[in-house]
């Protein structure tokens, strides 16, 4: 898990780390190209990132070596048209569970399609306050797509029973979570392997098992 780091720190460590497979990249400092890259040499295949790795950090110093004190995008900065860079999903060749924090608004609606271009992708995580607008686009573009967890704040705008949703919501791929554990906790027991610890894909593969029990009863 690499949080809040300059892109040369990201890389640096990477480097040293040419077997990981699961990981983690939050609110990386610059230009995430680099590490795109480094995405391409390596089996990685759980990933979880926000939205920093989609962006292309507007030119701010002419220097390499000069970093932002915070992350650009955090800073009055959204993803646009103009800053959404979709190379990312060209080196994601051995992913196959995707987790996205913070990820929302109606520009992902129509992005959602690169997802498809992850040859291996079965499982995608959202962990967003209201998702509405990218649930439909990801279940009907991801044609392996065996799980997508929706961890939201405000569960109200489903309705009260499955016929006042809308029939995407009743795809017993989609799993939607209240509540989730945190992710930094999370990743830290993780790495402890604590006995009975369930990650946040574990958590959302017990519902997955139950929706489909009820489907097919």
């Amino acid at each position: 898990m690499l949080q809040n780091q300059a892109i040369p720190i990201i890389v640096k460590i990477l480097e040293l780390c040419p077997n990981v497979r699961n990981l983690a990249i939050w609110l990386p400092h610059g230009d995430t190209r680099p590490v795109i890259d480094f995405f391409n040499h390596r089996p990685i295949s759980r990933l979880s990132l926000d939205l920093g790795l989609f962006c292309v950090a507007p030119s701010t110093s002419t220097s390499p070596e000069s970093e932002p004190a915070t992350p650009w995008y955090l800073d009055g900065t959204t993803l646009t048209e103009s800053t959404f860079d979709p190379r990312i999903f060209d080196t994601l060749q051995h992913v196959t569970h995707l987790d996205m924090i913070n990820i929302s608004g109606t520009l992902w609606a129509t992005k959602c399609h690169y997802l498809a271009r992850l040859p291996r992708l079965t499982h995608v995580g959202i962990k967003a306050y209201d998702p509405r607008d990218v649930i439909q686009p990801i279940l009907s573009m991801c044609p392996r797509l065996k799980m997508l967890i929706v961890v939201d704040a405000d569960l109200g705008f489903y309705g009260e029973g499955n016929e006042s949703r809308p029939s995407y919501m009743q795809d017993p791929r989609l799993v939607v979570l209240d509540s989730a554990p945190d992710p930094l906790l999370e990743w830290w027991d993780s790495a402890k392997d604590n006995d009975g610890f369930k990650d946040f894909w574990m958590l959302g593969e017990e519902v997955l098992s139950k929706q489909l029990v009820n489907c097919h009863a």
